[in-house]
């Protein structure tokens, strides 16, 4: 037995009780066959067998290398015998040098536990050696020594690394080390920093601290696997059994799922189920195991996590997924996409592809419109941010119009699902059923948020039962691949936009794109379309619905004209509603251009966008005016409201040009044709304006409150403001100023009800009119900054008269007020919001209108 310096070397058969139940009678010659290879091997290199104890050898070497050489033999031998009967006889060998002396045919050293600690983290076929063996051996002829890396062994005093013997047959690939490694996880230490999720990572942490089975949540390319490993770093010291992360990403087959959790607890499955392998690994353990893409293997993945967490009583699981496990003690954490620290990767990962790259003031706005385009998804913005050694920032935000051709990366090291946003979509498309595909395509053609009716519109139909529709919506949700959105405080819900140009892309590639923008344009029409305005809820509901409202109007184009002309009508609409005409006129300009089939649409549309222009006090386009009435006179018009829209814009035209003699003449002459009651309306609005330019204020009362009647029998809230105001004009003349109040209230109270902030602006003029006439100058000041200061903001000018009364009023308000308090009103006008101006100019009103004193405000 040799002294000094010696090389120990272990050895047992794996899952040895298995096959003794197995074989039965049978194992003894087995067993003795076993006894017979590894004697035989032991005796070829110069090994003293110490003692035996089952299927256990206990054998010591003067010579390092003569125990690897013989370790290799041994596996060789029991590799390439023939068993018989299915049998394989896999035998783990471990091998140790260290100092020791023999004492009564027996060692007793400290390398002897150490040897047996060696052993322990092998697997069937495998021979693992310590640092101490392989240095000692040094080079062996035929034998390689590959490194495995460090690991915690009980008896070694730290983590040491652990090598595997390789040579001839001996297999090469086997499952990971039976132990822990020396840093607690097998997790693989992360290439990048981490930015973004400290907010997330906190509060997985302490879920997990409260729940054995956290499920983290949410779409592709959110970096649900990087904060993943993230946590098991945090908590990889309290875990006294390691965090181990299983990456089942590449698993294909759900049987397989039980497995792949072996492998990567180093748990040998041989002779017994795999369930059984990891519970009974896990048994006793105190650990935290991370199932990492589970969406694929849903139900295996639940499966196998259930029976750990019942088996395993103080096993912790996180599991990722793009949708929830659905088990009882699941907690779910959803992971959204990043907002402000968007940013904050961007310039990160951007730097890593250009040291050079500094975010400045020139280029935030671009970067930040960047991480916006991509919905602030991680991996979308670190595949952007890797374009910055090629393109600008200007370059990539204009690249991402096609934004999956840009969306590309070449590192070797990710994975291929990783490497293109395209490829990571597909996985997630391909894991739908039929009905969740067709109803995902379909719900692209909303551009923003949509409910569960528009749901149904855009994707009940086909392949997808209507009553379906709401299920398949929550399923989605369930699956990340839809969100709920409650910013209006209302159950509705909305498509990534890189979610969004995916689906559209399917849309048109399965041939559904037509009847869905068709389905969906005409449910939008239905409910928000140009005769839809008579409740506050429309107005509301087009600004939800608006973005949406375009995308229709833009697709339907080269589908249905009239369809997408009857919603350009609702938009010019929502323009006028909110005094948006800066904006507005561009864009319904640009869908006259492109909507050009003659119908009542179209004529409504034309209308609506020449009473735009005078709101602007632009000149109507000539074109337009002529275009309409041919449209009238062919009879293409239907509707009472379309007319009247027309009636609207020529009326205001006619007193637009300066001339209110002529405009007089005008209304006079159309009042005595025959007139639909829109038209008629609009006539006699066109008749009172003219009146009071030419000082027949009594007239144009006369004028205005037939109109107002109208308006109600038509139920028109929005011209019944109007008319509201022009009367309170007309009484603020006539030195009325409690029928002024009373009117201008009634318009304020509609304006307010419909979000109408020019209305508000009026209230105010006529209010500061008021309090003028009262030698109340600091308030009149202060109202009308107010107003001005809306208007403004509307890019919507007063009419040249209000224009001239107005500046009228608050020059004469500068001789009574010195310069230090103007400056002083003004200053606190602009600060003004708009509920505070609202308040401003009812506390005026409501008092007047009672014949009261208003309260002073300045």
């Amino acid at each position: 037995m040799p002294s000094g310096l010696v090389t120990f070397v272990f050895t047992d058969i794996e899952a040895s009780t298995r096959l003794f139940r197995a074989l039965g009678d049978g194992y003894p010659a087995v067993l003795e066959r076993h006894n017979e290879l590894l004697r035989e091997a032991w005796h070829r290199h110069l090994g003293v067998e110490v003692k035996t104890e089952g299927d256990a050898f206990f054998v010591a070497f003067e010579s390092a290398a003569d125990a690897m050489a013989a370790c290799v033999d041994a596996q060789r031998a029991l590799a390439v015998e023939v068993w018989g009967d299915g049998v394989q006889v896999r035998a783990r060998m471990g091998v140790h040098t260290g100092l020791a002396a023999p004492k009564d045919g027996d060692y007793i050293a400290y390398a002897v536990h150490q040897a047996a600690r060696v052993v322990g983290a092998a697997h069937g076929g495998q021979v693992l050696a310590s640092p101490d063996a392989v240095d000692a051996a040094g080079e062996v002829t035929g034998i390689e020594f590959v490194r495995l890396g460090r690991f915690r062994l009980r008896d070694f005093d730290e983590p040491t690394d652990l090598f595997q013997v390789a040579g001839g047959p001996v297999q090469v690939e086997f499952p990971a080390v039976r132990a822990i490694p020396a840093e607690g996880h097998n997790l693989a230490g992360p290439q990048d920093s981490f930015v973004g999720r400290d907010t997330d990572l906190a509060g997985v942490v302490e879920l997990l601290e409260q729940c054995r089975l956290v499920s983290m949540v949410g779409p592709g390319g959110v970096g649900k696997t990087r904060l993943a490993i993230e946590v098991g770093l945090h908590v990889a010291a309290n875990n006294r059994d390691g965090v181990w992360l299983v990456d089942l990403s590449s698993v294909t087959d759900g049987s397989q799922v039980a497995a792949a959790v072996a492998d990567a607890l180093g748990v040998s499955t041989a002779g017994t189920g795999a369930v059984e392998a990891v519970t009974d690994h896990l048994a006793g353990a105190e650990a935290l195991v991370v199932f990492d893409n589970c969406e694929h293997l849903l139900d295996f993945a639940a499966g196998l996590i259930s029976e750990v967490l019942e088996r395993c009583a103080e096993v912790t699981v996180l599991a990722t997924s793009r949708e929830p496990l659905a088990l009882a003690a699941e907690a779910v954490w959803r992971l959204g996409p990043l907002h402000e620290s968007a940013i904050e990767l961007f310039v990160d990962r951007a730097r890593r592809a250009d040291a050079r790259f500094a975010l400045d003031a020139e280029n935030r706005e671009v970067v930040a419109a960047i991480c916006d385009r991509v919905d602030g998804l991680p991996l979308a913005v670190e595949l952007a941010a890797a374009r910055i050694d090629k393109l600008t920032p200007e370059g990539i935000l204009a690249g991402l119009d096609d934004k999956f051709r840009l969306l590309r990366s070449r590192r070797r090291d990710l994975d291929e699902r990783q490497r293109s946003l395209h490829t990571l979509l597909d996985w997630s498309y391909d894991l739908l059923n039929e009905s969740e595909q067709a109803a995902l395509r379909r719900l692209a053609v909303y551009a923003d948020s949509f409910s569960i009716e528009g749901a149904e519109a855009a994707a009940g139909w086909g392949t997808v039962d209507e009553c379906d529709v709401a299920e398949t919506v929550w399923t989605l949700v369930d699956k990340s691949l839809v969100v709920p959105d409650t910013s209006d405080n209302e159950s509705r819900y909305r498509l990534l936009a890189t979610i969004r140009t995916y689906g559209r892309e399917r849309l048109e590639a399965a041939g559904e794109a037509t009847e869905a923008w068709q389905r969906t344009g005409a449910w939008l029409a239905s409910r928000l379309g140009p005769q839809s305005d008579r409740d506050p809820s429309w107005l509301r509901n087009t600004h939800v619905e608006a973005d949406s409202i375009r995308a229709a109007v833009n697709a339907l184009t080269d589908i249905d004209v009239r369809l997408g002309q009857k919603l350009a009508c609702s938009l010019a609409m929502l323009h006028d509603a909110d005094g948006t005409y800066r904006e507005g006129i561009p864009e319904i300009a640009d869908y006259i251009q492109r909507l050009r089939a003659p119908s009542s649409d179209r004529c409504a549309l034309l209308g609506q966008f020449a009473f735009m222009q005078t709101q602007r006090r632009l000149p109507i386009d000539p074109e337009v005016l002529v275009e309409a009435q041919q449209l009238v006179a062919l009879g293409t018009t239907e509707p009472d409201w379309c007319r009247g829209r027309l009636a609207t814009a020529v009326a205001l035209s006619a007193y637009e040009s300066g001339d209110p003699g002529h405009a007089l003449q005008m209304a006079e002459q159309a009042l005595n044709g025959d007139l639909l009651t829109h038209e008629r309306a609009r006539w006699l609005s066109l008749l009172g304006m003219a009146c009071a330019d030419l000082g027949a204020l009594d007239r144009a009362v006369g004028a205005w409150r037939e109109e107002l009647g109208l308006h109600v029998e038509l139920g028109d809230p929005k011209f019944i403001s109007t008319v509201e105001g022009n009367l309170a004009e007309a009484f603020l003349r006539l030195g009325n100023r409690r029928e002024a109040a009373q009117h201008q209230l009634s318009a304020l109270e509609v304006g307010v009800q419909w979000g109408m902030a020019q209305v508000v602006a009026f209230a105010l003029i006529v209010s500061a009119r008021i309090c003028a006439a009262e030698n109340r100058w600091a308030d009149a000041v202060l109202l009308h900054t107010v107003a001005d200061d809306i208007l403004d903001d509307l890019a919507l000018p007063l009419h040249d008269q209000d224009r001239q009364l107005s500046d009228d009023m608050l020059l004469e308000a500068e001789s009574h007020l010195d310069e230090i308090e103007l400056e002083s009103l003004t200053s606190r006008g602009r600060d003004f919001e708009l509920p505070e101006a609202i308040s401003a100019a009812r506390s005026i009103l409501e008092p007047l209108k009672d014949g009261a004193r208003a309260p002073t405000l300045a």
